[in-house]
């Protein structure tokens, strides 16, 4: 997204920024600081996970939009368009356009070996019970639990062989 405004993380850091990496992975401990308090903007995503809450409710945040025609050509690009709903977090006070990364969608190469995406298709299905155990309540117009007989169902582009023989394996198709 950030390259469609003409400029990337480098510029930033060119700039003057830095780029803080610290984010700690699990949101629930008690007591957890979400981010280091030296931010001054914040690009992330997973917005169902309880860091954004954390955040939002440690700092005063200002979400911005992403203008249209930049939401028009990510579209064209092949992503969906969506928005963050007022009132989803304290400091959204108004609906903010943005990009959609709803659901649990995994690109790969079309030359990716068939046996390597049939074991990655199983390990998300071996592991969607500890997946799941992360989002508290449900997400909707976010990203829902894990449905392995969703994940394969109405996509934009073709299943890989490898991910298909899983689905058709296990009963999912």
């Amino acid at each position: 997204m950030l390259e469609q405004y003409g400029f990337g993380f480098d510029d930033i850091e060119r700039w003057g920024g830095k780029l803080l990496r610290d984010r700690p992975r699990n949101q629930k401990l008690p007591g957890i600081q979400p981010v280091s308090a030296e931010f001054d903007a914040i690009f992330d995503e997973a917005i169902m996970t309880n860091r954004w809450k954390s955040l939002t409710e440690r700092y005063d945040l200002e979400f911005l939009s992403i203008e249209e025609e930049i939401i028009d050509c990510l579209v064209e690009d092949g992503w969906s368009r969506g928005v963050l709903p007022k009132g989803r977090f304290r400091g959204v006070d108004r609906d903010v356009p943005g990009i959609d990364f709803s659901g649990w969608f995994l690109f790969c190469r079309e030359d990716m070996d068939e046996e390597l995406a049939y074991y990655t298709i199983q390990a998300i299905d071996d592991q969607q019970k500890q997946i799941n155990e992360w989002f508290d309540a449900p997400t909707s117009g976010m990203t829902e639990h894990v449905d392995m007989r969703e994940l394969a169902r109405n996509l934009p582009i073709p299943l890989h062989p490898g991910a298909q023989a899983y689905y058709r394996d296990k009963g999912y198709l």
